[in-house]
């Protein structure tokens, strides 16, 4: 699994569950099922078709936020519910709260085809399936995870890609993919007016990707809301991380507690991220960055040192929420 640690062994991994519970939003009366390829020429029916495609996975971890300073700069001296001082290190403060970190790879792809078919169309909806870890990246557990919780890191899988099948109708082809996530590190350059360079500072996304010391001390909790900034005290420069968009219920207060998540919340999460996607407001990656310098970008320069995906062009219109299938 992509981004999750790489000391786990499948021996700490929760049972995976398809996402339930949520609607069947795109409605399909005047579809048919899936009738696939004709094997002859009896029923055939020749096109030309216009066919659509959708897919997404996101890959998580829950960081733990302190209410106060550490002197620590290792991962490895935090868990989600306190502290675990090492080499010496001294960690002060307690866990206000966890919050979900995650990393979405989106693909969406229009294309006409000629080929034969037992149907005038049809539809197939997009379905899920969550692959929760039981361990944190420093291997503590924190009790059984049930169907419904996300425990303390994972990934959302694609298990029945969206594809669409109707008459072409002179559609445009296209294919579009992105990958987006929802913290950026930066250091005190990204924001001056006069630095145009859009170097990593300290680490991209992928190196802080479940660290949680690039996380643990931002204060202020939010929702959706333009990012908070973390500092790191490395080297005299203050290193942060912008935070983007969380998505619903994945900010709990306090230690992390597997029996407080609530299965009601994964398929909102879902639709929340992969809609976050579609407009590419506040998410980021450092890929997709360039130099920009104030006086070419103005008020935006920063967004587009950072690589937000609204602002390069990397967002995913194309992309709908309607068509996933919870039920």
């Amino acid at each position: 699994m992509p981004g999750i640690a790489p000391n786990l062994t499948p021996a700490v991994l929760g049972t995976s569950y398809s996402v339930t519970g949520g609607p069947g939003h795109t409605s399909t009366s005047s579809l048919t099922p899936e009738g696939g390829e004709a094997s002859g020429l009896d029923g055939a029916q020749s096109g030309p078709w216009w066919i659509e495609e959708q897919r997404a996975t996101i890959t998580y971890f829950r960081a733990p936020i302190f209410s106060d300073k550490t002197t620590t700069m290792r991962s490895y001296n935090f868990s989600l519910s306190g502290s675990q001082p090492g080499d010496n290190n001294i960690v002060s403060g307690s866990v206000s709260r966890t919050d979900l970190y995650w990393k979405c790879e989106m693909e969406t792809k229009g294309f006409w085809s000629d080929d034969l078919y037992t149907t005038s169309s049809n539809i197939v909806l997009q379905k899920f399936e969550v692959i929760p870890v039981t361990t944190d990246i420093n291997g503590n557990t924190y009790g059984s995870l049930s169907a419904g919780c996300f425990g303390p890191q994972g990934q959302v899988v694609t298990t029945q890609a969206y594809h669409s099948r109707t008459p072409y109708a002179s559609q445009t082809s296209y294919v579009s993919a992105s990958v987006g996530y929802n913290y950026a590190p930066y250091d005190s350059r990204t924001f001056d007016r006069y630095e145009a360079s859009s170097t990593p500072p300290h680490a991209t996304q992928e190196d802080a990707f479940g660290q949680y010391m690039y996380f643990f001390n931002r204060n202020t909790p939010h929702w959706n809301a333009w990012p908070m900034d973390t500092y790191l005290w490395e080297g005299g420069q203050p290193h942060g991380i912008k935070t983007g968009r969380l998505g619903p219920g994945q900010v709990q207060y306090g230690s992390y507690d597997s029996t407080l998540e609530r299965s009601t919340y994964v398929p909102q999460w879902i639709d929340s991220v992969c809609g976050f996607m579609n407009s590419g407001f506040n998410l980021y990656n450092h890929a997709y960055a360039i130099d920009a310098p104030f006086s070419v970008y103005h008020d935006d320069f920063g967004k587009h040192k950072l690589g937000e995906l609204y602002v390069r062009g990397k967002a995913l219109p194309n992309y709908s929420t309607n068509r996933h299938d919870f039920t």
